[in-house]
């Protein structure tokens, strides 16, 4: 998300960065109809320290960052120029530095995930407290997962929606968030499927609960089956499906931030060639 703010008020020495990138692939006949095939795709990115409004950190372009799912990914649009709102993803240390760089160049909503990264109780409050003032729509499982009473804690300090992620894997975990958190993120890799999060969406809403529904970077096979569920929460993240360049299917689409669901048979999915 620091791209945005930052593309052009660095020199281009700055911008430099080194990146590796190494894929192998291995495919044993089984049967006459059956291949087991195996692939492994990985790199590394160096890049200088630059001073981002009056703290340090690596700046490395959006497009050209590693993405391997999980909690700890970058999940937005390109540039976050697709839609209507900012999605940013807490570095620790820059969290103030990045929301202020991105506010100098858009008035956006913005949405945090801070991924687990507050330690302390009172951390997360004046980071939240803070968040809120930059006009931050809500905040992403501020601390980790298994601190439920310093969640309840901070919950009742703050003033904008804590949505539970890490938290919240299945329907059973729901009930002991209640009073933690605000809401709950769902994603089918999590959960299992499209039962179980549907579900899960019941239960929260029946205790008073907001719902978000988001993805890992996958295809559009789960990025199109949670899209099916998109009308029944408050919000959707659903881009897994733009960070990757071999999807094997196309289905849901974005245009101008809404997701278009595809007027076909199921989910609507079309084998993509090759």
């Amino acid at each position: 998300m620091l791209a945005d703010a930052v593309d052009g008020a660095l020199s281009a020495e700055e911008q430099q960065f080194t990146r590796f990138v190494g894929d192998a692939a291995w495919y044993r006949p089984i049967t006459r109809d059956a291949i087991l095939s195996w692939r492994v795709r990985g790199g590394v990115v160096f890049s200088p320290t630059v001073d981002i409004a009056s703290q340090t950190g690596n700046f490395i372009p959006q497009e050209y960052r590693f993405y391997a799912g999980g909690p700890n990914d970058v999940r937005g649009y390109e540039r976050n120029e697709l839609g209507p709102v900012v999605y940013v993803v807490s570095k620790r240390e820059v969290d103030e530095a990045t929301v202020e760089a991105i506010r100098s160049v858009t008035k956006k909503p913005l949405r945090m995930d801070a991924n687990e990264g507050w330690k302390t109780p009172e951390e997360a409050v004046r980071k939240i407290n803070w968040l809120e003032k930059q006009g931050v729509e809500f905040i992403e499982q501020p601390m980790p997962a298994e601190m439920l009473e310093e969640a309840r804690w901070v919950r009742s300090k703050v003033h904008i929606p804590v949505i539970a992620d890490e938290a919240c894997l299945r329907a059973k975990d729901i009930p002991k968030l209640r009073d933690s958190f605000d809401g709950i993120n769902i994603k089918l890799d999590k959960c299992g499927g499209m039962l179980e999060a549907y579900r899960m969406i019941q239960i929260a809403r029946s205790l008073g609960m907001k719902v978000m529904i988001g993805c890992m970077v996958s295809s559009s096979c789960t990025v199109t089956a949670a899209a099916q569920l998109s009308p029944l929460v408050d919000y959707a993240d659903l881009d897994g499906n733009l960070l990757i360049s071999n999807d094997p299917y196309t289905g849901v689409t974005v245009k101008n931030g809404k997701l278009i669901l595809p007027n076909r048979p199921g989910l609507g999915l079309v084998r993509n060639a090759g």
